[in-house]
């Protein structure tokens, strides 16, 4: 089953404080107290029309960089990276000791892709002060958003270290240890954040990623039942407890849950793939086609649509539509179990050379596979060639006694 990676954003870190910055002339360009604070405390417009009067003023440097640092964190939040970075890069120009602004603007470029020009970030503010929580959260992110959960880890582990409330740095080392497979230290770091801050709902909803992995599905529709009854619109724990209960073959209510996340997020083409896929399990293969269509067109380059379109069509013995739909399956992706559907749509088609080329493809890419060899085995004995077909038959039955029966 398909699941979700969710990585919590790092903490972005405020700097600038009415206490600890000292008081700026009224006249001559000084942006006064009250810019300070509004710089420091308010949010979108006003915090950066503030904290604009406090850069564009006389104060000390240290005072505009952190006002270059918090007008960052403004255009951060509004998705503006571009803005984010140059005054994160401001802000360190002016103070070489914010390393606040240098992990802000690590935070920046990580939320941009810019994952090599993160770590450069983070990787110095860890140099310069190593007792940095926020340094090592960022660079874990930015190793598990790029796939590398094992060099998160141990940055996971300091950043806890430092500071054992981080709930963000424990549900993040415990999606690295789900991807690991390590299911039950993940579902340890995520109980740990639910102690911390029982109101936190991303610990419910990956520990019940966790247990789905686990194969203990009514728990994970509990896990999954908390987070909608707190958020009634969790895209994510209604697309997923759809999906726990499809596995358990409940496609009433994964029908039902499929479509409530539709409602919810209309151009998401993974949730009519699930919806799609239930809709076949339950027989009705007019609608799993019409859910393949949508997905198609709203991902035309993935190859899952076509796939599972194609084999809504096998099942309804249209095997041209289901050869061609495999055909654009294999174009977008080419997989041992694309050429494998094919060719056994080309021998329900009596196409049996077609089909033996195609299983010849699956095999090369999986060369244990016991139903391409069975089904490649069939094709050659309708093809006339029936001592090679034996030959394969016998050699997949070694490989899976169960094949073919």
């Amino acid at each position: 089953m398909r699941r979700k990676t969710l990585i919590v954003a790092p903490i972005l870190w405020l700097l600038l404080s009415a206490r600890s910055a000292p008081d700026l002339p009224a006249g001559g360009g000084g942006a006064g107290n009250g810019a300070i604070l509004q710089c420091n405390d308010a949010n979108g417009a006003r915090a950066l029309a503030a904290c604009t009067r406090v850069i564009n003023s006389s104060a000390a440097p240290t005072v505009r960089s952190s006002a270059f640092n918090n007008r960052g964190l403004v255009y951060l939040r509004q998705g503006d990276l571009a803005r984010a970075v140059a005054d994160f890069d401001q802000a360190y120009e002016l103070d070489r000791r914010n390393i606040r602004a240098l992990v802000n603007r690590g935070n920046a470029k990580q939320f941009a892709g810019d994952f090599d020009a993160a770590l450069v970030d983070y990787n110095q503010a860890i140099e310069i002060a190593p007792k940095d929580s926020g340094a090592y959260n960022g660079r874990a992110d930015t190793y598990l958003r790029e796939g590398d959960p094992e060099h998160a880890i141990p940055d996971y582990d300091a950043a806890i270290r430092l500071d054992p409330k981080n709930t963000g740095a424990l549900v993040n080392r415990g999606e690295a240890y789900r991807i690991q497979g390590e299911l039950d230290k993940a579902i340890a770091d995520y109980e740990r954040a639910m102690k911390i801050d029982s109101r936190y709902l991303t610990p419910y909803l990956d520990r019940g990623f966790a247990y789905a992995d686990k194969g203990e599905p009514d728990k994970a529709i509990a896990d999954f039942n908390k987070v909608i009854s707190a958020d009634s619109k969790n895209v994510l724990a209604l697309n997923h407890r759809a999906m726990v209960y499809a596995d358990k073959g409940d496609m009433a209510r994964a029908i039902s849950d499929f479509g409530r996340a539709i409602a919810l997020d209309p151009n998401n083409s993974e949730i009519y793939l699930g919806r799609g896929n239930a809709y076949q399990a339950n027989g009705d293969l007019d609608r799993a086609i019409a859910d393949f269509d949508r997905a198609a067109s709203l991902n035309p380059a993935g190859p899952a649509a076509f796939n599972n379109r194609g084999s809504a069509y096998a099942a309804k013995g249209d095997w041209n539509r289901a050869i061609a739909d495999f055909g654009e399956a294999i174009k977008r992706q080419p997989s041992a179990d694309s050429y494998g559907n094919r060719g056994l749509a080309y021998i329900k088609a009596g196409q049996y050379a077609l089909a033996i080329k195609d299983f010849d493809e699956a095999l090369k890419r999986n060369p244990s596979d016991a139903l391409a060899l069975y089904n490649r085995g069939i094709a050659k004995q309708n093809a006339n060639d029936v001592p090679s077909g034996n030959a394969d038959v016998v050699r997949a039955r070694l490989l899976d006694p169960n094949v073919g029966k």
